[in-house]
């Protein structure tokens, strides 16, 4: 996984009910971020109508319960990506509204690619 984001020009994160419980969608949210702070990805979260920002509670009492002894290394990065503004995709809305989020998402990757770091 982390192979793949490195080489990606963008990540999106689609944050929905269930994401801060779920291990396989947290560590793509701390890979993203990562990639973000080494300069090479563009990282967008994707927040559903469904999604809940975590509070300052859910660092310490729900992430250790979900991916344990781990949770201290993970907090930093998952903190970081949260400091990215996320854009809203609000599934229930007409086509046009659907559309215009979307847009909104695409519009953020980084169109021209960087061969050297493609190549590392």
């Amino acid at each position: 996984q982390a192979l793949l984001i490195a080489k990606s020009r963008a990540i999106l994160v689609v944050l929905s009910r269930g994401t801060m419980e779920s291990v396989p969608q947290l560590s793509a949210i701390v890979e993203a971020a990562s990639a973000l702070d080494e300069g090479g990805v563009a990282a967008i979260p994707v927040c559903t109508p469904s999604f809940s920002f975590p509070s300052p509670r859910y660092y310490i009492t729900t992430l250790p319960k979900v991916v344990g002894s781990t949770s201290e290394i993970m907090a930093p990065k998952v903190q970081s990506f949260f400091r990215i503004i996320a854009v809203s995709l609000s599934i229930a809305a007409s086509d046009q509204v659907i559309q215009a989020q979307a847009e909104s998402a695409l519009a953020r990757i980084p169109q021209a690619v960087d061969i050297a770091s493609v190549q590392r």
